[in-house]
Parts: C-alpha cells; sequence; structure tokens
C-alpha cells in the first residue's frame, strides 16, 4: 500500500505543478517589460521546493551580465517577477 501511495504522489507531482502555472503566468502577464524578462528567464528553472531566491538572483545576474538589464533595475524587476514565481513554487 505504501508503495502504491509513493507510485501515485511520483505520477501525480506534475500536475499539481502545472496548476500553479496559469497563476504564475496570469501575474506575469501585469508585469513591466524589465520585470518580464526576469521572469521568462526563470520560469523554467522553478520547480516546488527550489531555493527560488538564488534561481532567481542567478538568472537576474546573468541578464545583467548579458547587458539584456541594466544593473540600476535589476533589483526592482527581480523583486515584481519572484511575485509571480512564487505561485509557480508552490
Amino acid at each position: 500500500m505504501r508503495n502504491l501511495f509513493i507510485v501515485c504522489t511520483l505520477i501525480l507531482a506534475p500536475f499539481a505543478v502545472m496548476a500553479s502555472q496559469p497563476e504564475a503566468t496570469s501575474c506575469a502577464a501585469k508585469l513591466d517589460a524589465n520585470s518580464k524578462l526576469v521572469f521568462d528567464s526563470t520560469i523554467g528553472a522553478i520547480k516546488p521546493g527550489a531555493d527560488l531566491k538564488t534561481i532567481l538572483t542567478d538568472n537576474t545576474k546573468k541578464l545583467v551580465m548579458d547587458g539584456k538589464l541594466s544593473r540600476g533595475i535589476a533589483k526592482d524587476a527581480a523583486t515584481a517577477a519572484a511575485n509571480c514565481l512564487k505561485l509557480a513554487a508552490n
């Protein structure tokens, strides 16, 4: 019985993640262009239990280093994107 529970959990886990993706995407639609850029570059790495802060920081730094986002607005853009990304992390 325990094995059945584990198998069912593993099978159904991706559907739980997909349930929160539409909420996160809907939230992201309201973001400004810079925050949306951060969101789009980060959403693929967000999984339940992931360290959102580390992933977001690393992706935002990469955007700045690649010249896609200015250093002066990176923090505000990441903060706004984080609010939507939290929905996907649940």
